[in-house]
Protein backbone atom coordinates (compact mmCIF):
# COMPACT_ATOMS: atom_id res chain seq x y z
CA UNK A 1 0.00 0.00 0.00
CA UNK A 2 2.96 2.51 0.60
CA UNK A 3 4.51 2.03 -2.84
CA UNK A 4 0.79 3.27 -4.24
CA UNK A 5 1.37 6.13 -2.53
CA UNK A 6 4.46 6.47 -3.81
CA UNK A 7 2.95 5.83 -7.32
CA UNK A 8 0.13 8.83 -6.51
CA UNK A 9 3.34 10.86 -5.49
CA UNK A 10 5.49 10.60 -8.39
CA UNK A 11 2.33 11.30 -10.94
CA UNK A 12 1.76 14.40 -9.07
CA UNK A 13 5.41 15.62 -9.67
CA UNK A 14 4.85 17.09 -13.22
CA UNK A 15 1.23 18.75 -12.81
CA UNK A 16 2.90 20.62 -9.89
CA UNK A 17 6.25 21.39 -12.35
CA UNK A 18 3.80 22.42 -14.94
CA UNK A 19 2.05 25.01 -12.42
CA UNK A 20 5.36 26.27 -10.96
CA UNK A 21 7.40 26.53 -14.51
CA UNK A 22 4.98 26.42 -17.42
CA UNK A 23 3.00 23.97 -19.82
CA UNK A 24 6.16 23.50 -22.51
CA UNK A 25 3.78 20.81 -24.15
CA UNK A 26 1.00 23.28 -24.82
CA UNK A 27 -1.57 20.52 -24.18
CA UNK A 28 -2.72 21.21 -20.76
CA UNK A 29 -2.84 20.73 -17.63
CA UNK A 30 -5.68 17.59 -17.78
CA UNK A 31 -3.02 15.78 -20.13
CA UNK A 32 -0.58 14.95 -17.60
CA UNK A 33 -3.57 13.76 -15.52
CA UNK A 34 -4.90 11.94 -18.09
CA UNK A 35 -1.81 9.65 -19.55
CA UNK A 36 -0.89 8.29 -15.45
CA UNK A 37 -4.94 7.80 -14.44
CA UNK A 38 -5.38 5.78 -17.88
CA UNK A 39 -2.62 3.88 -18.26
CA UNK A 40 -2.10 2.75 -14.69
CA UNK A 41 -5.86 2.76 -14.61
CA UNK A 42 -6.51 -0.17 -17.11
CA UNK A 43 -2.97 -1.99 -15.92
CA UNK A 44 -4.48 -2.05 -12.15
CA UNK A 45 -7.61 -4.71 -13.64
CA UNK A 46 -4.16 -7.36 -13.53
CA UNK A 47 -3.79 -6.39 -9.42
CA UNK A 48 -0.33 -6.33 -9.37
CA UNK A 49 2.09 -5.87 -6.75
CA UNK A 50 2.12 -1.51 -6.37
CA UNK A 51 5.52 -1.46 -7.05
CA UNK A 52 4.94 -1.98 -11.03
CA UNK A 53 2.51 0.67 -10.87
CA UNK A 54 5.60 3.02 -8.89
CA UNK A 55 7.82 2.17 -12.04
CA UNK A 56 5.17 3.20 -14.93
CA UNK A 57 4.57 6.35 -12.64
CA UNK A 58 8.27 7.09 -12.41
CA UNK A 59 9.00 6.50 -16.23
CA UNK A 60 5.82 8.55 -16.92
CA UNK A 61 7.02 11.16 -15.17
CA UNK A 62 10.54 11.01 -16.92
CA UNK A 63 9.19 11.25 -19.87
CA UNK A 64 7.18 14.16 -19.52
CA UNK A 65 10.44 15.76 -17.73
CA UNK A 66 12.37 15.27 -20.82
CA UNK A 67 9.94 16.77 -23.26
CA UNK A 68 8.81 19.39 -21.02
CA UNK A 69 12.64 20.75 -20.42
CA UNK A 70 13.28 20.84 -24.40
CA UNK A 71 10.71 23.80 -24.68
CA UNK A 72 11.55 25.04 -20.92
CA UNK A 73 15.32 25.30 -22.14
CA UNK A 74 14.64 26.10 -26.20
CA UNK A 75 15.57 29.66 -27.05
CA UNK A 76 12.84 29.04 -30.26
CA UNK A 77 9.93 26.43 -28.60
CA UNK A 78 8.59 23.68 -30.41
CA UNK A 79 4.45 24.30 -30.53
CA UNK A 80 3.95 21.14 -31.78
CA UNK A 81 6.62 19.11 -29.49
CA UNK A 82 3.28 17.74 -27.24
CA UNK A 83 2.36 15.97 -30.65
CA UNK A 84 5.28 13.75 -30.41
CA UNK A 85 4.63 12.44 -26.56
CA UNK A 86 1.05 11.65 -27.51
CA UNK A 87 1.77 9.70 -30.76
CA UNK A 88 4.51 7.93 -28.53
CA UNK A 89 2.00 7.01 -25.69
CA UNK A 90 0.33 3.26 -28.11
CA UNK A 91 3.95 1.59 -27.59
CA UNK A 92 3.92 2.57 -24.18
CA UNK A 93 0.68 1.43 -23.06
CA UNK A 94 0.87 -1.56 -25.63
CA UNK A 95 3.97 -2.94 -23.68
CA UNK A 96 2.72 -1.88 -20.50
CA UNK A 97 -0.58 -4.30 -20.96
CA UNK A 98 1.50 -6.88 -22.06
CA UNK A 99 4.19 -7.02 -19.10
CA UNK A 100 1.18 -6.84 -16.70
CA UNK A 101 -0.79 -9.57 -18.56
CA UNK A 102 2.75 -11.82 -17.95
CA UNK A 103 3.58 -10.94 -14.51
CA UNK A 104 -0.29 -11.83 -13.62
CA UNK A 105 0.86 -15.06 -15.22
CA UNK A 106 4.02 -15.62 -13.27
CA UNK A 107 4.08 -13.31 -10.05
CA UNK A 108 6.82 -14.69 -8.16
CA UNK A 109 8.53 -11.11 -8.55
CA UNK A 110 10.38 -9.15 -5.90
CA UNK A 111 9.32 -5.37 -5.36
CA UNK A 112 11.94 -4.20 -6.73
CA UNK A 113 11.87 -6.47 -10.13
CA UNK A 114 8.32 -5.15 -10.54
CA UNK A 115 9.78 -1.50 -10.26
CA UNK A 116 12.23 -2.20 -12.97
CA UNK A 117 10.09 -4.03 -14.85
CA UNK A 118 7.02 -1.66 -14.63
CA UNK A 119 9.41 1.71 -15.58
CA UNK A 120 10.90 -0.45 -18.71
CA UNK A 121 7.90 -2.26 -19.66
CA UNK A 122 6.72 2.09 -20.15
CA UNK A 123 10.26 3.40 -21.31
CA UNK A 124 10.91 0.50 -24.16
CA UNK A 125 7.61 1.12 -25.42
CA UNK A 126 7.30 4.97 -25.40
CA UNK A 127 11.19 4.28 -26.69
CA UNK A 128 10.45 2.38 -29.95
CA UNK A 129 7.35 4.19 -30.66
CA UNK A 130 9.18 7.34 -30.88
CA UNK A 131 11.98 6.55 -32.67
CA UNK A 132 9.05 5.26 -35.13
CA UNK A 133 6.94 8.25 -35.00
CA UNK A 134 9.76 10.92 -34.98
CA UNK A 135 11.53 9.77 -37.76
CA UNK A 136 8.81 9.18 -40.54
CA UNK A 137 5.62 10.59 -39.82
CA UNK A 138 6.37 13.57 -37.75
CA UNK A 139 9.43 16.17 -36.55
CA UNK A 140 10.27 16.06 -32.76
CA UNK A 141 12.86 18.89 -32.87
CA UNK A 142 15.52 17.75 -31.02
CA UNK A 143 13.94 13.69 -30.64
CA UNK A 144 14.12 13.37 -34.46
CA UNK A 145 17.32 11.63 -35.59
Amino acid sequence: MKNLYLSILVSMIVPILVLVIGDGLYAGLWYYFTVPVVILGLSAAFKLTSSFYTGVSTAIAISFIIYLNINWTAKIQEGLLGLGHMFSLPGAFLTVMITAFLLKRKNNRLPVQNLILGFFSFAIGFFLNQIFICNSCLYCGVLSF
